[in-house]
């Protein structure tokens, strides 16, 4: 819950610089005569973090938890080729699946 909590403040971070950087380059293409004051100061928005944390920690942990223990379950070990299919079943058909759910929970 922490990671995805501060994951997303981050993501709200690189997107608002780039809105702003974006929109400033315009504005100085536009000839606006203030478009080299600095913009406003970000406004997290911390309900939306809260939100991703709750998803990660009662949705995303639980699943990913019972995933590999299925997984090693099933192959057991760690070799190279182990490891390899461990990897290749889970990007396979858990990373879809857990990145379908997670984007539409939000």
């Amino acid at each position: 819950g922490m990671s995805m909590f501060l994951g997303d403040i981050v993501a709200q971070g690189i997107i608002h610089r780039s809105v702003q950087r974006n929109g400033r380059n315009q504005a100085i293409a536009n000839g606006e005569p203030d478009a080299h004051s600095s913009a406003p100061h970000c406004k997290l928005n911390l309900m939306e973090a809260g939100r991703v944390a709750l998803l990660g920690a009662l949705w995303r942990a639980p699943n990913q938890i019972l995933w590999y223990k299925l997984v090693d379950a099933q192959w057991p070990g760690a070799s190279l080729v182990v490891s390899l299919k461990k990897t290749a079943i889970t990007q396979a058909l858990f990373s879809p699946y857990i990145n379908a759910t997670m984007m539409f929970g939000e």
